[in-house]
């Protein structure tokens, strides 16, 4: 085993691992230069698993890989897709830096999973109740609060001749507006079409 993952043959001991039914070994050989490719060979072999006790172990010794060398939302990732709370509650628990965490905590918010944590700021962020307000905040620092015309996303003003020759249902062309407007002015709160 430690020939193969000495020698840039992840794969191979990864597959000759799943073959003896071994997989678990796998993490004592990993090391900070390759267990990304190990992790990526993993999660793409996983869906080929031909049961899901194999599929689940795969995603488990994927998930103890990335704990191991603190890749949290990795490991997060691979906990939400297993839909296993405790190695979320474990992931989350393991996981020290305050900004990772709130990181984890977008994650889980986005979603919808039931955790809760003992900090209430975790959890208001687990819960999207201020996502607005970060949403805004975030636009705030980009400079882009001011709403957007369907005409700014369109930019039809700098193609010469956009709609000459063309004969456009105007029912359409409004619909087709507001349903740009709506998705591009949705989290700001500000409208210039229905405000108008």
């Amino acid at each position: 085993m430690p020939e193969f993952i000495n020698h840039n043959e992840e794969p191979e001991a990864v597959d000759l691992l799943l073959e003896v039914e071994r997989l678990s070994k796998l993490v004592a050989f990993c090391t900070p230069s390759n267990f990304e490719r190990v992790c990526n060979y993993l999660t793409s072999c996983a869906p080929y698993s031909p049961d899901t006790d194999e599929m689940m172990e795969t995603y488990k010794t994927t998930y103890e890989i990335f704990k191991q060398f603190k890749k949290f939302p990795n490991a997060l990732r691979i906990a939400q897709k297993m839909n296993n709370l405790d190695l979320i509650a474990d992931c989350m628990e393991a996981c020290e830096d305050p900004i990772t965490k709130k990181q984890l905590a977008v994650m889980l918010g986005r979603q919808r999973n039931p955790y809760t944590s003992e900090d209430d700021d975790l959890n208001e962020i687990i819960s999207n109740n201020r996502l607005n307000e970060h949403f805004k905040h975030l636009a705030r620092d980009l400079d882009t609060l001011t709403p957007k015309d369907p005409e700014h996303i369109y930019k039809s003003h700098l193609e010469k001749n956009f709609n000459q020759g063309l004969n456009i249902d105007s029912a359409l062309t409004n619909l087709a507006k507001t349903y740009v407007n709506a998705f591009v002015n949705a989290g700001y709160g500000t409208d210039n079409q229905v405000m108008n």
